[in-house]
């Protein structure tokens, strides 16, 4: 089996190397996390979330083509 190694949720593999920033202690971290916690916790303009991603740093796992492409980065517009 493999290894469960997502820094958030504990049950996932890890793929990607983001920066997340949790608003309750203003404190901004890298962590390696899986896709379902990714977009979980990816910037959102209705809602406000406690942990939020900030940057996409890397892709860890998957083929090098695959690693060519540009890494989509959130982009947070919130409503006025």
């Amino acid at each position: 089996m493999a290894r469960k190694d997502c820094e958030l949720c504990g049950s996932h593999r890890a793929r990607w190397l983001v920066e997340i920033r949790d608003h309750s202690s203003k404190i901004t971290r890298r962590v390696k996390v899986c896709g379902i916690c990714k977009w979980k916790y990816w910037p959102s303009p209705r809602k406000i979330k406690p942990i939020e991603v900030v940057r996409v740093l890397a892709r860890i796992r998957g083929s090098p083509e695959t690693r060519r492409k540009p890494l989509p980065q959130p982009r947070v517009h919130r409503r006025r």
